[in-house]
């Protein structure tokens, strides 16, 4: 079952084809679904897959299906780009007990994108990648300060 997975903006962020385990465009494997369940393969609980669209923890829209229905109003889709090469999937880590489901926001999320992957999955966060201007990053000891500000 292979489903693409797009963006608040309309463009292509992942896909699954086999319908629990979900790619990057360039191949990399970010996160599996187990049931309406959206996890990273190291365990930990990120979101919900529901009537195609998944939202973050928050009840917020990350990422639209074409079948979506019962949200926020669909951008039109961009063309999806060649796939990459898969790579390797990781082994799995236990699975983080899932949050409890907050109401569906009919809104989009700040990390509709490749960042809802990385950033929902850090250890440890000092800033999160909200809003404007410089953020103090921290994932498993590695330290970096990106200015999102244009």
């Amino acid at each position: 079952m292979a489903i693409d997975f797009y963006s608040k903006s309309g463009d292509p962020i992942a896909y699954t084809e086999d319908g629990q385990h979900i790619y990057l465009y360039s191949g990399k494997p970010v996160a599996f679904l187990s049931g309406d369940t959206v996890y990273l393969f190291s365990g930990k609980h990120i979101g919900w897959f529901e009537n195609g669209w998944i939202r973050d923890r928050e009840g917020k829209v990350v990422f639209f299906t074409s079948d979506a229905s019962g949200g926020p109003i669909k951008p039109v889709k961009r063309m999806k780009p060649v796939k990459g090469m898969k790579h390797v999937k990781p082994v799995k880590g236990v699975k983080q007990m899932k949050s409890m489901k907050r109401i569906k926001a009919f809104s989009w999320s700040d990390l509709s994108g490749e960042q809802f992957f990385f950033v929902i999955g850090w250890d440890t966060v000092s800033y999160a990648l909200f809003g404007e201007g410089l953020h103090k990053i921290a994932y498993r000891g590695y330290n970096s300060e990106k200015n999102l500000s244009n």
